[in-house]
């Protein structure tokens, strides 16, 4: 999985997760079904079942990865180019 990839996915979950679907505006003319394949999606779904958000004392959102062998297990199963430490990375930088 790329980069861009990666950024994308973690921007839609943070939209999905943190913010009222009607706020959220489209900024481009291209669906995420044009940027997607269908493994790109299962991979998605697979990655959201292993995220856990939560409010930290401060008030500020967070996610964590949870389950960390069984998403391997899915992701590899999947075939997929990314691991769940991979995306532990992505999602620490995210809630930096």
């Amino acid at each position: 999985m790329n980069v861009k990839k990666c950024f994308f996915l973690i921007l839609i979950l943070a939209i999905t997760t943190f913010s009222d679907p009607f706020i959220a505006k489209a900024t481009s003319s291209k669906t995420v079904s044009d940027l997607w394949s269908d493994k790109d999606f299962e991979a998605a779904e697979l990655i959201m079942k292993h995220l856990h958000t939560y409010v930290d004392d401060n008030g500020k959102k967070l996610m964590k990865v949870v389950d960390k062998k069984a998403l391997d297990k899915g992701l590899a199963e999947l075939e997929y180019s990314m691991t769940a430490s991979e995306l532990e990375g992505y999602i620490h930088n995210f809630n930096e």
